[in-house]
């Protein structure tokens, strides 16, 4: 297997409020009525390694108030943007997403790293059968404020990463072969 990270490239917040601006830009709140817009540059399968799996990872930071303990975790969804979006976007309209390849998944209390299962979306992403705009993220309900490092973390271990992993050899090791290299000096003019 050949496993290969890929950081986000752009990643917004959209407060409830629609007012841009009040959001820290090294911090993505996910739920209260807050959306997330993930970018990731994914390129496209290696030749002849089919994908996998493909996880979205994301790093939960401590920004807000502690949850009582017998609070839930949350449901959240993610959904493939069908057009690109940008920093105004929700001001106007809402994002066109594709609810039909949508993932819904919890938050995990009590851990650091939020995993969740893409492989459908970067499928579609390589197949050519879903133009890749991006993923936008949403909490469902009443879903709890949830707090995770954007692409402008401090931490660059800890920016939102796509771990994709392909069938096949792993990363080859390069070969070497023993040569003689001889370096010729100019002779001198009379």
């Amino acid at each position: 297997m050949n496993t290969v990270n890929v950081t986000v490239q752009d990643s917004l917040g959209f407060p409830a409020n629609r007012r841009i601006g009040s959001q820290p830009q090294d911090i993505l709140i996910l739920g209260g009525g807050r959306t997330v817009s993930l970018f990731f540059n994914a390129g496209g399968a290696p030749a002849g390694s089919p994908l996998l799996q493909a996880k979205l990872l994301l790093f939960q930071i401590p920004c807000g108030p502690v949850r009582a303990s017998g609070s839930g975790s949350g449901q959240y969804a993610l959904y493939p943007l069908l057009e690109p979006i940008g920093t105004y976007s929700p001001l106007f309209a809402a994002p066109a997403i594709d609810f039909g390849r949508g993932v819904l998944f919890s938050n995990p209390r009590f851990q650091s790293c939020t995993e969740i299962d893409v492989t459908s979306i970067v499928r579609a992403w390589f197949d050519g059968s879903l133009e890749n705009n991006g993923l936008l993220l949403m909490g469902l309900g009443s879903a709890p404020c949830v707090f995770f490092a954007a692409g402008r973390y401090r931490v660059t271990g800890m920016r939102p990463t796509l771990r994709l992993t392909f069938a096949g050899e792993g990363t080859r090791v390069l070969e070497s072969a023993s040569c003689e290299v001889k370096i010729l000096t100019p002779k001198p003019r009379a």
